[in-house]
């Protein structure tokens, strides 16, 4: 995989790595001292040596990036994986790195309070949905996809799940997106739920097919 893929996996580290480029392109005009981290109710909590900002935090999203792709690489279910659904592993990182250290540049330059969440409310909701329109072009495999048991025992419970499964994170993201047009004392709960929903409903699914695929058999 790694090997069909090299030019991907150079462009999406670049992409990774280039905010490192933008921070140095304006390191005299950073401040010291850089926000880093966010509180639940949006205010700078963290901060961070303006060398670490610029330089650590794209760095540790390249190897959790490199990893991911190694750990993908070595599931021998992954070779006849559709390029598509291999989209996702490539690009993801590279998507976190631009949209986190764009909001750690922002604070950077003297935006005393940040309010992150309609940004992130927007980020999650299309990266979920962008994830939920790729699941059912997922084969069966053990590193990506809805990976539970009854999904992982039997190919047609795999199938069937991520196209229902599918759906439910494509809607679902959507419903996040919108998300960020509430206020926020209400926002916050509602992401969750619809979190907890995305991840929860899908498996229930791949349960109750599980027992209907046990009633056929008998």
């Amino acid at each position: 995989m790694i090997k069909k893929n090299r030019k991907k996996l150079l462009i999406s580290s670049i992409i990774i790595l280039l905010p490192t480029v933008i921070g140095l392109i304006l390191w005299n005009k950073l401040p010291d001292k850089i926000p880093v981290h966010f509180g639940i109710d949006g205010k700078v909590d963290g901060w961070a040596e303006k060398t670490s900002a610029v330089f650590e935090i794209p760095l540790i999203i390249l190897a959790t990036h490199w990893i991911t792709v190694v750990i993908t690489n070595f599931d021998a279910k992954n070779k006849n994986q559709t390029p598509k659904a291999l989209n996702l592993i490539f690009w993801i990182m590279p998507c976190i790195s631009v949209f986190s250290m764009t909001i750690v540049y922002r604070a950077a330059f003297g935006v005393d309070k940040l309010d992150i969440f309609p940004f992130l409310f927007v980020f999650m909701g299309l990266l979920f949905a962008v994830i939920g329109n790729y699941l059912p072009k997922c084969r069966q495999n053990r590193t990506l996809g809805i990976r539970i048991k009854w999904t992982l025992q039997n190919e047609e419970n795999w199938n069937a799940t991520h196209r229902f499964g599918g759906k439910v994170w494509f809607v679902g993201g959507l419903l996040i997106t919108v998300v960020a047009l509430i206020p926020y004392d209400f926002s916050m709960f509602i992401a969750l739920g619809i979190l907890v929903g995305i991840a929860v409903i899908p498996c229930i699914y791949s349960y109750v097919y599980h027992r209907r695929q046990l009633k056929k058999r008998n």
